[in-house]
């Protein structure tokens, strides 16, 4: 798990039991039975399996996830692609609460506006593009 994530849920006093590379389920299940509150991950390859003490830790957790999900899928986007990643876009995955997306002063090549076609979709949070 990425260290920034652990620290970003540290500085929310945030507890998560998290159980991957069990050898089965039923361990993966044990490792996290003392939590009420299970989620996961699931990737076409890996299945990460979580728990929390309680509802609101597990929105928390969740969401520094899915976010964190978000923002390497745009990065690798842009890689693939050889668009310059935009901070505005950056700031705006790793952000549930932010509703717009502002892109200002920025010279928008076709390959930017591909990744952002591609990216978009998955911000269901976001209610204006300026």
């Amino acid at each position: 798990m990425s260290q920034s994530l652990v620290q970003a849920a540290r500085r929310r006093g945030t507890t998560v039991a998290v159980s991957s590379g069990a050898a089965s389920s039923e361990a993966a299940q044990s490792d996290i039975s003392e939590f009420t509150f299970r989620f996961g991950l699931e990737r076409k390859e890996r299945t990460l399996r979580m728990a929390a003490p309680s509802e609101y830790e597990r929105f928390v957790w969740s969401s520094l996830l899915r976010a964190a999900v978000l923002v390497e899928d745009y990065l690798f986007a842009c890689v693939s692609s050889g668009a310059e990643p935009l901070t505005s876009v950056c700031k705006t995955l790793s952000s549930p609460v932010e509703t717009a997306l502002a892109i200002a002063d920025v010279h928008l090549t076709l390959r930017t506006l591909r990744t952002l076609i591609d990216t978009l979709p998955r911000l269901d949070y976001v209610r204006t593009l300026a």
